[in-house]
């Protein structure tokens, strides 16, 4: 397990530049639109169709995301979630480019994503949670995606590293790509990760941590929280 942990480890300082190849910065590229009290998928396809091959779609939801018993192709696609703003999906599969799902660094507002049989066959998934508050929730969760998977939550304006919660039960994420990272992070110093007959598979990178953090990774039960983490790292 000491190899594994080192390697956890090891993921953080590189993960980033690989997963946001291609998304974007939000301040170059204009909103396409800006929805209402609820938000379905469809509509999030068709905003972020913008004809433009070369930038991703833009669209901020300000209510909630929900949806469920549907079939959406994204193309490469930033979501930001406004003040509150929810995701809830249930029975949904998702395909295309790479899907950037964030809040608003700024908004100071809970977000709560809650995923319920959700299929991702995409080029990428980032899903970033900016507030000590906000949660992750996600069951029977299936993601095939050839360039990463990365899931943070946590607040981290200001130099702040505090909170964030998640949790995914019997759930995979597969990685096809061959450097293709796998994350899946809260705080180091107060947020909890819970992974639950949970499958992380890469040939890549590899990282799992939180305060508070238990996870089964490659049929083996780790302790994923910080402090084993860093007395790994250090070595007797």
């Amino acid at each position: 397990m000491k190899g594994t942990s080192r390697l956890l480890a090891t993921a953080a300082a590189v993960v980033g530049v690989a997963m946001t190849a291609g998304c974007g910065d939000d301040t170059t590229v204009e909103t396409a639109a800006t929805l209402g009290e609820r938000t379905t998928l469809p509509e999030v396809a068709e905003a972020c169709d913008d004809g433009d091959p070369t930038e991703p779609g833009v669209i901020e939801v300000t209510g909630e995301l929900r949806d469920s018993n549907t079939t959406v192709n994204l193309e490469d696609c930033v979501v930001h979630l406004g003040s509150g703003a929810d995701v809830t999906l249930n029975n949904v599969t998702v395909t295309g480019g790479i899907l950037n799902l964030h809040d608003r660094d700024t908004d100071r507002a809970r977000n709560v994503v809650r995923l319920q049989r959700v299929t991702f066959d995409s080029r990428a998934v980032l899903i970033e949670l900016n507030d000590a508050d906000d949660e992750f929730r996600a069951e029977r969760l299936e993601a095939t995606v050839a360039e990463g998977w990365s899931l943070q939550v946590a607040e981290t304006d200001d130099d702040a590293n505090e909170g964030g919660s998640v949790r995914l039960v019997s759930s995979t994420v597969l990685a096809t790509g061959t450097d293709a990272p796998v994350t899946v992070t809260a705080s180091e110093h107060s947020g909890t990760v819970e992974l639950v007959n949970t499958t992380l598979d890469t040939r890549g990178l590899l990282l799992v941590t939180a305060a508070d953090c238990s996870a089964r990774i490659r049929g083996n039960a780790l302790d994923c929280s910080t402090d084993a983490l860093v007395a790994d790292v250090a070595g007797p």
